[in-house]
């Protein structure tokens, strides 16, 4: 069996390596780059359904007649949808979106290059 490497320099050079010894080696490691991988379009999936929402209320609203009960409860629909516009964050401090995943990523990258640059001297 080939060495199994993981991104966070961990190496297994077992013959007999199992999947059951290999979850509970890699346990907790999931977490951190797949369900946070998740969570983040999950979190932008929202936004993104809201705006799309809201689009479609205005492109309705051109069809609608001008004093019409549905465009009113339109109307009522938009304010709403502009008053309780969600937002994720993370504890306040910043937005998780999409490009939130890139920022990591080029952060992580950022502290490997400074490290192993520290490294060399």
């Amino acid at each position: 069996m080939e060495n199994i490497v993981c991104m966070w320099s961990v190496t297994i050079t077992d013959e007999n390596l199992t999947v059951e010894q290999c979850k509970r080696h890699f346990k907790g490691y999931e977490i951190p780059d797949v369900w946070l991988t998740a969570i983040i379009f999950c979190c932008d999936s929202v936004i993104r359904e809201t705006d799309r929402l809201l689009t479609n209320c205005y492109r309705l609203e051109l069809t609608l007649p001008l004093h019409s009960k549905e465009l009113e409860e339109l109307d009522i629909l938009k304010k709403i949808i502009k008053n309780n516009r969600p937002q994720m964050t993370a504890a306040g401090f910043f937005e998780i979106k999409r490009s939130t995943l890139l920022a990591l990523l080029s952060t992580t990258t950022t502290y490997f290059i400074v490290a192993l640059q520290f490294n060399s001297l």
